[in-house]
């Protein structure tokens, strides 16, 4: 987009007249000059400005024109700009001092004037310089947000890596000399760092979905391969606290085209999200069909329920409800947020029905090839 500048709008000042002179001489020099206006003082000393308009006034209020000086009416409230200032800065200016017009100045000398009325003219372009100003910040400030989320995410990694390994290699070799208790707090330590990979991991998730940098793999892929994936990779984890997981899904299903490690992913974590908040015995099932152009992707669990209040807020970061883990497991609060995000990439939805004390159902809806 071509944009204007203060000197392509300013009108050149080409005489400077003596404030002392009368009235009558302002009126010949407005002639003369063909200008709505004229300025008093020197490029370097303004001293006021006075239009056709004030001098038509003075006219009509009987003013002795041809022996009162031109400062009698002329408005003393001015203000410089200097010619390399912004569009921006120059509208800012105008709406802080209310003046009617604004010098601008080159090298301390004013060279040119704006009036109010230019600018505002300019105001749509002025707006949309504006707004690419603060896009370009914003998008400078992501970049270096992501940029130092990258070297953290490095430099912590890797302490992490070396307390993990440590914790097993310990474990492996002094298997039968460790107390419980020692076992218990090594296991306490590969917890809690696994956890903070897994924040460290979602906040690198968030920081790709914010910034548009998400790269998709778009493939051709049967999702039936992919619910049965995530559903036995969370068996375990459900048998550890009796909790009963069913797939009903369909052993095959028409293709469908998308990313098939980040759905799949999505969908081990909303299965994952189920187990962490039902208690033992509490089904979990897993459904998917067809319904006219969408697929949709049920888990249904049957355990806390979450209330209306708190349902829309449940897809935000960091988002805090009354409904808690069911054996202290932890959460980052970013999970069902980044999920969310994933799908709706996909041009799908992630919805949410559930009542409290009779369960939840997370549903994915994607569009079918």
């Amino acid at each position: 987009m071509q944009t204007s500048t203060i000197q392509n709008i300013a009108t050149p000042i080409e005489t400077w007249v003596n404030p002392n002179h009368t009235i009558q001489q302002g009126c010949s020099a407005i002639q003369n000059q063909k200008s709505h206006v004229i300025l008093l003082g020197k490029p370097n000393a303004p001293m006021g400005i006075v239009s056709a308009g004030d001098v038509v006034n003075a006219i009509a209020n009987n003013i002795d024109i041809a022996n009162t000086p031109l400062s009698e009416i002329a408005t003393t409230n001015i203000a410089t700009i200097n010619e390399n200032s912004s569009l921006t800065e120059c509208l800012k200016m105008f709406q802080e001092t209310h003046v009617r017009c604004i010098f601008v100045t080159h090298n301390n000398n004013i060279t040119s004037i704006i009036s109010k009325n230019i600018i505002l003219s300019k105001h749509s372009e002025i707006l949309d310089l504006a707004i690419a100003e603060a896009t370009a910040k914003l998008q400078e400030t992501a970049d270096n947000r992501d940029e130092l989320l990258g070297t953290a995410a490095h430099d912590i990694r890797n302490p992490l890596g070396v307390i993990l390994a440590w914790c097993e290699l310990f474990e492996d070799i002094f298997d039968d000399q460790i107390s419980l208790e020692i076992s218990e707090g090594l296991e306490t330590i590969k917890k809690q760092a696994t956890h903070i990979l897994e924040i460290l991991n979602q906040f690198l998730d968030v920081s790709k979905i914010e910034s548009g940098k998400v790269h998709l793999h778009i493939t051709e892929f049967d999702p039936a391969e992919i619910i049965l994936s995530a559903y036995k990779s969370n068996l375990i984890r459900a048998q550890k606290k009796m909790i009963p997981l069913e797939n009903d899904a369909p052993l095959t299903m028409p293709l469908i085209k998308g990313d098939r490690d980040r759905i799949q992913s999505t969908i081990y974590k909303l299965i994952q999200n189920a187990i962490k908040y039902s208690k033992a015995g509490e089904l979990i099932r897993i459904k998917a069909y067809n319904e006219e152009d969408k697929l949709k992707i049920e888990i249904i669990d049957s355990g806390q329920g979450i209330p209306l209040e708190e349902q829309e807020r449940i897809f935000t970061a960091f988002a805090k409800t009354s409904t808690r883990p069911t054996a202290g497991e932890t959460s980052t609060g970013l999970g069902l947020a980044i999920a969310k995000k994933i799908i709706e990439i996909h041009q799908g939805k992630l919805k949410l029905t559930s009542e409290p004390g009779k369960g939840s159902i997370f549903t994915i809806e994607l569009p079918n090839s």
